[in-house]
Parts: structure tokens; sequence; C-alpha cells
């Protein structure tokens, strides 16, 4: 008897590795065809599009118009920006526009930030030749752009170079930021930081102002730059040889302008290391630009990493409560709270802040031996003046973290994080729980999902771009810019409907199909002592006998995990499919394998039921409402911070074809009695104990309200389910 269940005893099925390929194999723009989800923003299928690669996306939102820019990389070398909108919300895409192409300049540098929107004005800027700081304007919502603009060039002569560039706009007023200085091959070193302001939309600039120059600094570095009014605030390193030695100190400064950009005051925010010496991480994005400042009214938040007295690396903060004018003391965010062997990441910390709420997000790696990343968050409530004890786990493996506040939510308690995957979590009450993580993308078709970035709308829609690449086994195939829309789960339909899925695997193709939709972990669903998991399933005829349907998954980033939580499976039996369920508890995994025939085309209702304190028989696997089989199993469930998944949860053959509908999770075990008198009726949402209700009318909406809505993931639809009553 084949019996499959997935769980910790039997191995999953991989994707096959794709064989060596001939150079003569074209590119392909495969990336959007793996997902209903995800759309291709940078390339498209047609066989004359040129294949280059696509990085270094950015997203703005402003009202019901989507903002996208990114670079690509041509074939002769040089350097171009597109741009790409959306007006109605990223439902659809208008074609891109090439913005900037200079066969003399590549701009690679992935932590600048090129373009702000403000309104319906549309702002970039751009180095060109390591010289100049060329600038683009669209008064007209992206339509349309301006020819260049020149705002300032190097004189020349002395080997000053211009690099760095970033941009922020709010209320018609616009900065540029940018870092200028010699090499050091050249002479004098003499690095500084300069800014270009406008008050008047971008329609004219003032000369330039130099903010802090060095003559002795080998390299000053913009980190995050706002204009908020006439105030501008930068945050930037600065780097120095320590006397005549090889060995370098860096510190970290603050300059505030409240005259548009016309004097600046500065602070040094750092502190020295056990030596005396400021030791901040001399590169702070690590190749992913993220807010390192957060600005709500009068207080200035901004966060760091380096080491710290005793030379333990660590992630910082500093509070402004006078808009920058004067900084509390410094806050050690990360000190003796980490696991041991565990160090933050340089670069990877970001920050944004809201009301009350304040969110600190970064990334911890192993101290040697590999990498293995986990984002990390520290939070207050009371506007940095505290945190809150202890660090909280957002996710295992993700790397690039993005935070984000929601912006209807004037009390901050609603906040976003987006990692490398991309991988999503979000919280509803201000940090103390999260939802998540969930992937964004057909996570088992890709190979990389890098440098995401989020914008969240007023209504509540996420909106991200990310860098992907899938079957880059392939040599001619490149990294494209990848978007997806999540938005709120809608109301039900007042038809009844199922969620249909298919899961199929072609040998190194891109047919490969894994339909799937997550319900991101929560304390909702993370039962520990009672539990009942309910649905109707329908084989779809011709599937295969051992199927994965529905399973709590152990990890949640990379899903090599065992599910080891509880899931329901069916198995061959006799050549019949037959149902079983699972559960792992702390003394171990057990199994209940039921003898009843699942029918291919034929809706079935299964049921499990466990109550650690229940006695005998205390987990019971119910098909059609009649018990099919029980055993006794001790100890706490341990479901682990992995997703929920409805159909495949890795990339293997064995995921769910066929449709799912009323699926129900309770936080107790009920009654055979209540299970017969509710599995042919739907339910209201508050019934007692019912911790996450799908009833996939349309939706994916958790119908408790708990916020537990699932997330689709390839080409999953929904179809007629016919009769059941409400």
């Amino acid at each position: 008897m084949n019996r499959i269940l997935i769980s910790g005893l039997l191995l999953a099925l991989t994707l096959s590795p794709v064989p060596g390929t001939s150079n003569s194999i074209p590119r392909l723009a495969w990336n959007a065809d793996l997902s209903s989800w995800v759309t291709n923003l940078s390339e498209s299928a047609l066989p004359d599009e040129a294949r280059n690669p696509d990085s270094n996306p950015e997203v703005a939102v402003s009202s019901t118009t989507i903002h996208t820019l990114w670079v690509t990389e041509r074939a002769d070398g040089s350097g171009h920006i597109y741009y790409r909108r959306s007006l109605n919300g990223g439902l659809t895409f208008e074609a891109k526009v090439l913005v900037a192409s200079d066969t003399r300049n590549f701009w690679t540098d992935a932590t600048v930030k090129r373009m702000a929107v403000d309104g319906t004005t549309v702002h970039i800027a751009l180095i060109f030749n390591n010289a100049s700081v060329g600038y683009y304007r669209s008064i007209d919502n992206g339509a349309s752009f301006e020819p260049r603009r020149i705002l300032f060039t190097e004189p020349g002569g002395d080997g000053t170079r211009s690099t760095g560039a970033r941009i922020d706009a709010s209320s018609g007023n616009v900065s540029i930021a940018w870092r200028r200085g010699r090499n050091i091959m050249q002479g004098p070193k003499d690095s500084s930081i300069a800014v270009l302001s406008s008050s008047n939309g971008g329609a004219t600039f003032n000369q330039g102002v130099t903010v802090l120059s060095d003559p002795n600094a080998d390299s000053l570095s913009v980190q995050d730059l706002r204009r908020i009014g006439q105030n501008v605030y930068i945050v930037y390193t600065h780097t120095a040889r320590i006397g005549v030695t090889d060995d370098y100190y860096t510190d970290l400064w603050f300059s505030v302008s409240s005259d548009g950009g016309v004097n600046f005051n500065h602070h040094v925010l750092s502190e020295p290391a056990k030596d005396g010496y400021h030791r901040t991480s001399p590169i702070m994005q690590d190749q992913h630009s993220v807010a390192k400042m957060a600005i709500v009214g009068t207080n200035v938040h901004v966060t760091w990493t380096g080491l710290d007295s005793e030379n333990v690396f660590s992630v910082f903060y500093r509070r402004s409560t006078d808009q920058g004018a004067t900084f509390g003391p410094l806050m050690n965010l990360s000190g003796n709270l980490l696991p041991p062997g565990r160090i933050p990441r340089y670069g990877l910390e970001t920050i944004a802040a809201k009301g009350s709420f304040l969110y600190v997000v970064f990334v911890v790696i192993n101290a040697s031996g590999p990498v293995i990343p986990s984002i990390y968050l520290r939070r207050s409530a009371d506007g940095g003046a505290s945190f809150q004890a202890g660090v909280q786990q957002i996710a295992d493996g993700p790397w690039w973290p993005v935070v984000q506040t929601a912006p209807d939510d004037p009390m901050g308690m609603r906040v976003h994080i987006l990692g490398a995957g991309p991988t999503y979590s979000y919280s509803s009450d201000g940090g103390e729980t999260f939802h998540g993580p969930v992937f964004l993308f057909p996570a088992w078709s890709s190979l990389r999902a890098d440098r995401p970035q989020m914008a969240v709308g007023q209504d509540g829609t996420l909106h991200v771009v990310y860098e992907g690449l899938y079957w880059a086994g392939y040599p001619n195939h490149d990294p494209d810019i990848m978007y997806r829309r999540l938005a709120p789960a809608p109301d039900p339909s007042p038809s009844n409907m199922a969620l249909s899925l298919r899961s199929s695997y072609v040998s190194n193709t891109r047919e490969s199909r894994y339909d799937s939709m997550q319900v991101g972990a929560s304390p909702d669903i993370n039962f520990t002592t009672a539990m009942t998991m309910e649905a109707w399933i329908k084989p779809a005829p011709g599937s295969r006998l051992d199927m994965r349907v529905i399973v709590k998954q152990e990890g949640d980033y990379s899903q090599n995990y065992a599910p080891r939580g509880y899931q329901f499976g069916v198995h061959n039996g006799s050549n019949r499919r037959r149902p079983n369920a699972g559960i792992y508890t702390t003394s171990g995994e057990f199994i209940n394998w039921g003898g009843e025939v699942i029918a291919d085309g034929v809706w079935t209702h299964l049921a499990m039921t466990y109550d650690a304190n229940g006695g005998t028989n205390n987990f019971r696997l119910y098909v059609n409402g009649g018990l099919s089989v029980s055993q006794t199993v001790t100890g706490h469930l341990t479901p682990g911070r992995g997703c929920l998944y409805v159909g495949a949860c890795r990339n293997s053959v064995d995921g769910f074809t066929g449709e799912v509908d009323e699926l129900r999770l309770w936080n107790r075990a009920l009654p055979q009695s209540e299970i017969l008198a509710n599995m042919g009726r739907g339910l209201a949402g508050d019934e007692p104990g019912l911790a996450a209700y799908f009833n996939l009318d349309n939706t994916t909406r958790d119908m408790t309200g708990h916020g537990n809505d699932g997330v689709l993931m390839y080409k999953e639809s929904f179809v007629d389910r016919g009769s059941i009553s409400r």
C-alpha cells in the first residue's frame, strides 16, 4: 500500500535540475507566465524583445496611479532607465517608457533612490558620467517627461566625482542629495555631501549647497534623505583613515535644514567602539535602498548598525523630538537579545513610524558558518521613548527587508514587512502579533526574487516590485522586474463557488504548476491543545491517488521543511484513493489512515479533531460526518511558523488537483454531532471557537474577521460549487 501524507517520514519530490544547454537557446521572458498574479514589467514574451538584465526596481503610489522605475543593462554595456505606470491601481500597466540612456554610463548602484512622486508630479534624479546631476520631471502623472535638465556638473580637472544621488519630494518641495569626492589616486580626497533643492515643484533649483566637507575623508555616502515642507533631513556616513595605517573609522552624521536646504546644522549620531573610534557599518545599505530614517511630526527616528562600546556588532537607534535640533541618548536594540552565535547583518536595518508606533526591522545571521538570515523586529508604542522587551522573529530566510505602515491607519498599528522571496508579513495590532510570512510570487519555480520594494495604497492594497529570475539553468535567461498587486480580499459573491487547484510537473519546462492558497501563520491557527479542521474536497478526474490537500507547514521561507503541524491528505490504498489526517505533537507524529474511497469528481467532507485533554481516542478523522478512524495521542500540537497551504505546499508532483470548499479551522475539538449539523450549510463566521473560515465564494477572505486571509500563488481559480445551504 502506497500511503502518502506530507510528514517528516517521507521525502518530498523536487524539481529535477535543468540540464546544460547551448547558447543557441534564446533568452526567455517566462516569468509572468508562471502566475496569474504576477506581471513582468520589464520584458514581454515577444520574440523580438531584447533580453537584457533588469534591476534596482522602485515603486510609488499616488491615488490610483502606480509608478515604477528600474535599470536595464544593455548588451553594449550602456544603461537605460525605464518607467512604467498603471492608472487603475495596478490592474493593468501602460507600455514602458525609456526615460534615460547613456552609452557612457550605467546606473548600477542599488543603494540610491532615483524616483520621488508628489501628487501628479514624478521626479527622477540620475548621476551621469560621475560628473553631472541630471533631472527628469513629469507634471502630468507620468504621461510624459520633460527633457533632461543638468542641474549640476563637476568643474573638472581635479578628479572630483559625483555619485550616489537620492531624491525626495512632498507638497511641491524637492531635494536631491549626493556625494562629491576625489579618487584617492588623484590628489587630496576632499569628500563632501551636496544638496540641490526646489520649492516650486522642480521648476527651478538652487545652485547647490555643500552640507558637509572633509578634506581628509575617504568617503561620504548619503544613506537617507527626506524633504518635508521647508525641512531637509539627511543621514550619511563619513569614513576616514586612522593616521597612516590601513585602518579606517566610520561615523554616522545627521544634518537638517529648516530653510529649504540653504543652511544645515549637523550632529554625529554614532558613538565610539571599544578602541575609541566610531565603527559604524561603512556599507549602510547592502545593495538595497531602504529607509534609515522615519519622521512623524517633530520626531525624527534614525537607525544604523556598527560596533558598540564592547565591540559587539549591534543595531542602534536615536531619536530627536525637536525636528533634529537635538538628539536623545543612543539605544542598542540588539545587545544581549539575540540567540547565541547570531549577529545583525550590516546595512539591512530599516525603520518605519506612524502615530506613536515605531518599527525597526533588521536581519540576523550566523556569526560564523552558513549565513542563514532571519528578519527580526524591535517595536515601540510610545514614539521611540522605549521599546517593547525582547526581539520578535518575523521570518526565517529572507534578505533585504522593507517595512511600511498603512497610509489609512493614523494610529500606526498596521504594519507591513516584506523580505526577499518576496515574503510578506503584516500586523494589525502594533506588531504584537503577525500574520505570515506568505509568498507573493510562484515560489517553487523561482531561483531568485531579489531586492523587493513595496508601496501601500490608501485602500490597503500592497504593491510589490522585485528582481525575478526563473529557470536560470538556461544561460541566456536574465532577471526581469516583476510586480504583484495584493489587494484586501473582496466580499464573497452571492453564488456558491469553490477554489479550483492544479498541481503538475513537466520536467525542465515552465509548464510546471503548483497551485496553492497560502494562509499565513498566526496565533489563531497555531493550535496547541485542541483543534478541528474540516473541508469539502473534490479530486479532479484522473488526478493522483496520493496528494497533499491541506498542510500546515513547520518552516516559513524556503519550505524545505517537513510540515509537522497538521494536515489532510489522500493516499493510495489498494489502488483506490483514501483519506488521511496527521498531526505532530510534542510526543511525535501521528497519522489516521482512513479506509473510505474518495472518488473522482465527487464532493467528500473531511474533518479531523484533536484534544490533548480528550482522553482515549482523542485524535479522530471523520468522512462525510461519520467517524472513520481514531487513536489515542498525547502532547501539545507543534504547528510551527509556516503557512497553511491549500493545495501544493512544496515543489513536488503530489499537490492537490481538484476543488476545495468550506475550509474551517476551530480552536476546539468539535463533537461529531456538531460536524454533522454544520457540514451541509455555510457559517456566519462568529461561531464560538471558529478560528478561521474560508467559504471560498470568489474570495480568499477569512470570514471570521480575524484577518487570516488567503493568498494565491500560481493559476488558481474559482468555479461553481453547486448546492450548499446558506
